[in-house]
């Protein structure tokens, strides 16, 4: 698991740039408004993809210069501790903030999952509905498949290479080239030692 997780092709910030770029400014068509949301708030907030797939409208907080985002449980807090993640304004094309609160907006999100399958009808229920009429939330396979067609459509090179990990990794080695300290990257990203830090910005 830990050599695969080596292996994943990074997404840094000017990557992530080009990903929202080629994003059509459709807004008739969510699964554009939902994939920025995906790619920013997956990059910006250090998760890994189970922590970001999970998260929950109940899971937010709203504060004056970002949003604040509970993180129930992860794969290093087996106690469910949680920890608080924030999401910061940037004041540009490539905010979190922004992108998450059009498609909170536009798709109408007052409860539930955040990131969920989209049906392909254009009806009024844009989601798609379990057996128990409950939204379906993006699978690790789905959300890997849109990262990989946004990238292409980006014209990213070795998309291959992309997974699940690629915007975490991204995000920790891009915060790393711009001097954050590892302290706060770690307690952005739930790691609890510095060595899969180290690791991924060896890559």
């Amino acid at each position: 698991k830990n050599q695969k997780s080596g292996q994943a092709r990074e997404l840094l910030k000017s990557d992530i740039v080009k990903i929202v770029d080629s994003i059509p400014d459709d807004k008739n068509d969510l699964r554009n408004i939902r994939d920025k949301a995906l790619v920013l708030v997956g990059f910006y907030s250090f998760c890994r993809r189970s922590e970001l797939l999970g998260m929950h409208y109940e899971h937010l907080s709203f504060v004056e210069d970002g949003i604040q985002i509970l993180i129930p449980f992860s794969k290093t807090d087996q106690t469910g501790e949680g920890r608080v993640i924030f999401l910061p304004k940037t004041n540009d094309n490539y905010c979190p903030n922004d992108a998450l609160n059009e498609w909170l907006e536009q798709a109408m999100i007052n409860s539930g999952p955040l990131f969920y399958k989209i049906n392909k009808s254009n009806t009024v229920e844009k989601y798609t509905l379990n057996h128990k009429n409950k939204k379906v939330s993006l699978t690790d396979t789905h959300f890997v498949l849109i990262l990989k067609k946004r990238s292409i459509d980006a014209g990213l090179d070795n998309t291959q290479k992309i997974s699940g990990h690629s915007l975490r990794i991204g995000a920790i080695t891009q915060a790393r080239m711009n001097g954050v300290p590892i302290h706060e990257i770690m307690a952005q990203s739930g790691h609890k030692n510095t060595q899969m830090i180290d690791r991924y910005t060896k890559l």
